[in-house]
């Protein structure tokens, strides 16, 4: 069984060989860095305003076995890492951005906010780091 060729080129050139072509090689050249030193205008806030970004309020966490869950049944309890009464965290796109504490409204839960921040602002102002607590107190506003 033979393999079907590819037609000849029906012009010169076409056949991808540049033996007979003139070809000019040069270093591309950029410009160095301390040559834009120049600060960048901020970006306006109202730009990102509609941009939708999922909000989580986590009311704790479990390590369990794969195993533990198959095990699960209707009625099977999952303890967590956060202690009765404790405000929930709540992440935007699974980032901490504040905290705030289970109400019910309407016959539906929310979440008051009641402090905004997370642990890195924290130390970037030089804020003592307190053990168990992701987000610094500031009180809600209404």
């Amino acid at each position: 069984m033979s393999t079907p060729r590819a037609p000849a080129p029906s012009q010169p050139g076409d056949d991808g060989d540049r033996s007979s072509e003139s070809v000019t090689v040069r270093r591309v050249e950029f410009p160095s860095l301390s040559d834009t030193t120049r600060e960048a205008e901020p970006l306006p806030t109202a730009i990102l305003g509609d941009v939708e970004v999922v909000v989580d309020a986590v009311l704790g966490a479990s390590r369990l076995t794969v195993r533990d869950i198959l095990a699960m049944r209707p009625g099977s309890l999952i303890g967590l890492d956060r202690i009765a009464g404790q405000s929930v965290e709540m992440r935007a796109n699974n980032v901490p951005i504040a905290a705030g504490e289970v109400i019910v409204v309407d016959d539906q839960y929310a979440v008051r906010i009641t402090s905004i921040g997370n642990r890195r602002e924290q130390q970037s102002s030089g804020q003592p780091d307190q053990p168990g607590e992701d987000l610094q107190d500031e009180p809600a506003e209404d």
